[in-house]
């Protein structure tokens, strides 16, 4: 095995065609073509069957592409480390964070960032919160950004910070008459059992809230009454402040959504439910002394937002 014939093989795996991965790799597809079966008779192996119009793995082929992913990727982090080691703060940042975070990394963490590193290339990309773990895996993110939990071991994280999850109503909602004041509770506390005949509009079971969702009503002892599910939380804050449903959020969506009212937000849980925020990477890679720094920054900004905003949470 070396680079360039492994790199030959990972681009027909991604494309499932020799015509589109000899496109991607600038070559013709007789030569690709030619290329493969002259491996493969090296080899002794099929590692491509063709089903229709895909060229689909072997058993051998999945073999190949896995051990050739984790060998790039031992690459790319010798690579990093010579060039780190070479050129001091001069490198490459590949990014993934959600829509909701994108804009405050890019306005609170990105300046500051910048000036401890201006030869520091970012390369930020908006990754769907349920696939996080596959560019990581893949070395096509350095570092992602997200909640937990984490699916594969094969991932590692640092700590960024801590949001509660709130029950999120309108502002003259009943239940805030119900709402107890609970010591470690930065809201009103309410019993989630109290909301058994309430209307919910929850998270959709992509995104990773809902996970914690599911947990507190199995806690709380119901199945709610959900009118829908979605993929806006922030869409989901509006409507129950506007008297459409309850919502359950975390402090960031209450942070990021304007408001036409302000809503009632209670603490829930026992005392109360909190979602751990991370900066993810790949186990055992390398982390230049700029990412570093920029994992710092990250908990520096976002650390202090929470404090700002728990100290005077919208009622």
């Amino acid at each position: 095995m070396d680079f360039k014939e492994m790199t030959y093989v990972l681009a027909i795996a991604r494309h499932q065609s020799i015509t589109k991965a000899a496109n991607s790799l600038y070559l013709s597809q007789p030569t690709l073509t030619k290329f493969l079966q002259q491996l493969e008779a090296s080899l002794g192996l099929r590692l491509f069957d063709r089903v229709g119009k895909r060229l689909v793995l072997t058993h051998a082929g999945e073999r190949y592409v896995a051990r050739a992913t984790e060998i790039f990727a031992i690459k790319t982090d010798l690579d990093q480390e010579l060039q780190d080691i070479a050129q001091g703060r001069t490198g490459t940042l590949r990014i993934g964070f959600s829509s909701v975070r994108g804009r405050e990394i890019i306005l609170n963490v990105l300046p500051g960032f910048l000036k401890i590193h201006p030869k520091v290339l970012l390369k930020f990309r908006e990754v769907d919160t349920s696939s996080f773990e596959a560019p990581l895996l893949a070395g096509d993110l350095d570092l992602a950004f997200f909640n937990l939990p984490i699916q594969s071991p094969n991932i590692d994280y640092q700590v960024v910070a801590y949001d509660e999850v709130i029950l999120v109503a309108r502002q003259d909602h009943p239940l805030t008459r119900l709402a107890q004041e609970r010591p470690g509770c930065l809201y009103p506390w309410i019993d989630l059992s109290l909301t058994r005949e309430e209307v919910f509009i929850l998270p959709s079971a992509e995104l990773r809230l809902s996970a914690i969702v599911s947990r507190l009503f199995d806690i709380a002892g119901f199945f709610p009454n959900v009118s829908f599910y979605s993929k806006s939380i922030e869409s989901s804050c509006i409507l129950a402040a506007e008297g459409y449903g309850l919502t359950l959020a975390g402090e960031q969506h209450i942070i990021h959504t304007k408001f036409d009212r302000a809503p009632a937000v209670f603490s829930v849980g026992d005392p109360c439910t909190r979602r751990t925020f991370v900066a993810a990477y790949r186990r055992g890679a390398y982390l230049p002394e700029y990412t570093q720094d920029f994992i710092r920054q990250m908990q520096a900004v976002f650390g202090k937002k929470r404090d700002h905003f728990s100290a005077d949470p919208p009622r």
